[in-house]
Formats: C-alpha cells, sequence, structure tokens
C-alpha cells in the first residue's frame, strides 16, 4: 500500500481530554511486594515530595533505595 493510501485511510481521533488528566506516584515495597501509591490531578515537584516524605514518616528509621522516575520528563535514577 502507497504512503498516499495509507494518510487517506487514517482516522482522526475523536476523544477530547476535556475532564482533564490524573496521575500516579507509586513506589513499590520490594521485601512484601505492595504498591504504595497516590493519585493527583497534578504532577510538580510538590506532589512528588510530598509523596517521598509519606514514604519516608511511614519507614523513618529504614533506608528508602532511589526513586526511578518515569514520565516525569527523563527516565533517570534520582
Amino acid at each position: 500500500m502507497s504512503p498516499g493510501m495509507m494518510a487517506a485511510l487514517r482516522l482522526r481521533a475523536t476523544y477530547t481530554r476535556d475532564q482533564g488528566v490524573w496521575h500516579m506516584i507509586a513506589a513499590i515495597d520490594l521485601a512484601t511486594g505492595k504498591l504504595h501509591y497516590r493519585i493527583r490531578d497534578r504532577k510538580r515537584w510538590r506532589e512528588f515530595l510530598a509523596f517521598l516524605k509519606t514514604l519516608r514518616r511511614r519507614w523513618p528509621d529504614q533506608k528508602l533505595y532511589r526513586p526511578v522516575l518515569c514520565e516525569a520528563g527523563v527516565l533517570t535514577l534520582a
């Protein structure tokens, strides 16, 4: 099939995001396999820092491993 025909067969996106989007910030406990998460309507450093502080309050004397940031700009080890 030629590229011109492929372009003619494509359908336009018909959905809109007028309700906004939700963002999930999550961490997994490697010892138990339990997932800890928060759902927020915004994705800023304030929400991420609040989530990290929540994890620190839950385990004040244990080592927290480095978070893996994905879909927060660039995939990186922080």
